[in-house]
């Protein structure tokens, strides 16, 4: 159920028993709360609180009232929260430090953790579940060194969802090139979320389009915190 078209990126179009919400194309992209860390190196922290577990109530083949990037990653990222659902009544009575915001990560769910579509049938059996959630470390890129015309990105997503997740960095592309230099943390990872391209958020087709026909690059990632 995997389908890889040309330039690297697998499209995820099979059926893994859930719905996954549709995302508006191209808008606006939004700041999300966490750590952010500039190509400068400066650091935003706008949480204590990094990592919470909560329980949720879920009924079999009901809607969890929020929007989750699927792919072949190892985590499910938050691209929507609905104000009716098990996630938004969770949000209504939660301290504001264990709230789930948009581009949460979600990590773990119950015994379940290490496979984002493994994860996602979890969520969709029903029951009480413990859900394991952590903020975004979020990561921007200017003035990305593109070289030629290959990142050298094998890249995975969902049509429905809202970010590209990174599943291999291969050697001798650009991406491959900035990591021998960049620090840590700018360095662009496995299970990465490619978030951004030039501004735009929205259908990983577009943001997939993009990152092969823009000759510049501003590239924002995000990933869970550590």
């Amino acid at each position: 159920d995997l389908q890889a078209p040309p330039d690297g990126a697998g499209v995820l179009d099979g059926d893994v028993g859930m719905d996954v919400p549709d995302i508006c194309g191209d808008r606006p992209c939004k700041g999300e709360e966490g750590s952010e860390i500039f190509g400068s190196g400066r650091s935003r922290r706008a949480e204590e609180r990094q990592a919470f577990v909560m329980r949720l109530h879920l009924v079999k083949g009901k809607n969890l009232g929020a929007g989750l990037d699927l792919s072949e990653g190892s985590c499910l990222r938050v691209n929507k929260i609905d104000a009716a659902g098990p996630i938004g009544d969770h949000n209504k009575t939660a301290r504001p430090e264990e709230q789930v915001r948009v581009g949460d990560f979600i990590v773990a769910v119950g015994d379940v953790a290490g496979d984002a579509r493994s994860m996602m049938l979890a969520l969709h059996t029903g029951g009480e579940l413990q859900v394991g959630v952590r903020r975004p470390q979020t990561v921007v890129l200017k003035d990305f060194p593109k070289i030629g015309s290959s990142l050298g990105l094998d890249l995975s997503y969902h049509p429905k969802s809202a970010s590209l997740v990174v599943k291999q960095v291969m050697p001798g592309g650009a991406v491959g090139e900035w990591n021998k230099t960049a620090n840590e943390v700018e360095q662009i990872r496995i299970d990465d979320h490619i978030i951004s391209v030039n501004g735009f958020c929205g259908a990983p087709g577009e943001l997939h389009e993009r990152l092969r026909s823009d000759e510049t690059l501003d590239i924002t990632i995000s990933r869970p915190v550590p």
